[in-house]
């Protein structure tokens, strides 16, 4: 997901909420390089190929924005736990659409339910260069997961591990000795800096706020 300063209640672009964030079997992997996923294959829709797709995308349609996607191989998305070891393959979109509150899709080389069926369970991302161009004020939530949060006067906090959405604001979850801190991402308010370079977020937050 985004989270701008000009629009605290609700991002208005499509974006990437939470996504977990997992990188390719490499030993080297740039921030461009780096996977995020969307969502997963969640059933079937008809006898043609196509599959129901369970979107973390907002709104979940804007996963139909990515001609390709990268799907997790069968045997990764059966296990409990999918790590760096994760192969990902590459398929064209066919076709995709809403389907009532449904999203659907088929992917190319993907033409009966039985082949269809192989790929029910499986993860499905685009590497991170994919994402929209987004503007100096707004964040993909994957990119601020794991930034060091320092209080405003430069003080270590921890280390940001997820954002929620509230439906009022997103809110930081900080992981710090103490236990979560949890910080509203309010621009100016609480949040001060954001530093994607440094890796570092400052916050207006003391622990026993909470």
């Amino acid at each position: 997901m985004i989270v701008s300063s000009n629009c605290p209640r609700r991002p208005a672009k499509p974006l990437c909420d939470w996504p977990r964030v997992c990188e390719r079997d490499a030993v080297m992997v740039t921030d461009a390089d780096r996977i995020v996923e969307l969502g997963y294959v969640s059933g079937l829709h008809g006898v043609h190929g196509w599959v129901k797709l369970y979107s973390l995308t907002q709104p979940p349609a804007a996963i139909l924005n990515f001609p390709q996607l990268l799907v997790a191989a069968r045997e990764n998305a059966e296990g409990a736990e999918r790590d760096r070891a994760t192969r990902w393959q590459s398929r064209v979109v066919r076709e995709g659409k809403s389907h009532g509150r449904r999203i659907i899709a088929c992917f190319e080389g993907v033409v009966d339910r039985d082949q269809a069926a192989g790929l029910i369970g499986c993860k499905l991302a685009v590497r991170r260069s994919e994402l929209p161009r987004l503007a100096d004020d707004e964040w993909y939530w994957t990119d601020l997961v794991g930034l060091k949060a320092v209080d405003a006067k430069g003080a270590h906090l921890g280390v940001v591990s997820r954002i929620f959405d509230t439906g009022a604001n997103d809110v930081l979850v900080i992981e710090s000795p103490r236990g979560e801190i949890l910080v509203p991402f309010v621009q100016g308010r609480y949040v001060l800096e954001i530093d994607l370079a440094a890796r570092r977020i400052q916050v207006d937050w003391e622990p026993e706020f909470d």
